[in-house]
């Protein structure tokens, strides 16, 4: 083999594992995101004093490091967004922002 083929081989090699570490760390982060919205809504939710039978978050989907969260107390669900920081979290809450009037 020349020299061009083994670059070419080495260049395919280094971008399809570039791609990988990518794809790879982007749902790493989506994954803590999820898990520290749902220890934020946990701790927010026994601060108050509530009792919770089920909660559930999603990734942060617009970047302002809040997800949003559903707490259901047995009689309603109730919708949050809840701290999902990557650097730090404050364990809050709040109501969602409202899209549409």
């Amino acid at each position: 083999m020349n020299k061009y083929k083994i670059r070419l081989i080495i260049t395919g090699i280094s971008v399809v594992a570039l791609i990988s570490l990518a794809v790879f760390t982007k749902v790493k982060i989506a994954q803590f995101q999820k898990d520290r919205a749902e220890d934020s809504l946990s701790q927010y939710t026994q601060k108050l004093g509530l009792v919770s039978v089920k909660s559930i978050c999603n990734k942060d989907s617009d970047g302002d490091g809040y997800s949003s969260c559903s707490y259901n107390n047995g009689k309603k669900v109730i919708p949050l967004e809840c701290d999902a920081s990557l650097f730090w979290n404050t364990h809050s809450c709040k109501k969602p922002k409202q899209i549409f009037n």
